[in-house]
């Protein structure tokens, strides 16, 4: 993120994509801290799963 902000500027659209949603049994990160570390940067988060296409597609219209 801070990468990203100091490169890119104030006005760059950042969201934070959580991925392989279907394999919650192996999750890394906790839905709600990914949320809050979104939240806390005021960027949007949203989890995608490319094997059932959930909101992969969404996560590129809302950029």
């Amino acid at each position: 993120y801070n990468e990203v902000r100091a490169n890119a500027g104030i006005d760059c659209c950042i969201i934070l994509v959580g991925n392989k949603s279907d394999q919650r049994h192996i999750r890394a990160v906790l839905y709600d801290d990914a949320k809050k570390y979104a939240e806390a940067r005021n960027i949007q988060y949203i989890e995608t799963s490319a094997l059932d296409s959930t909101n992969v597609e969404q996560a590129f219209r809302t950029l």
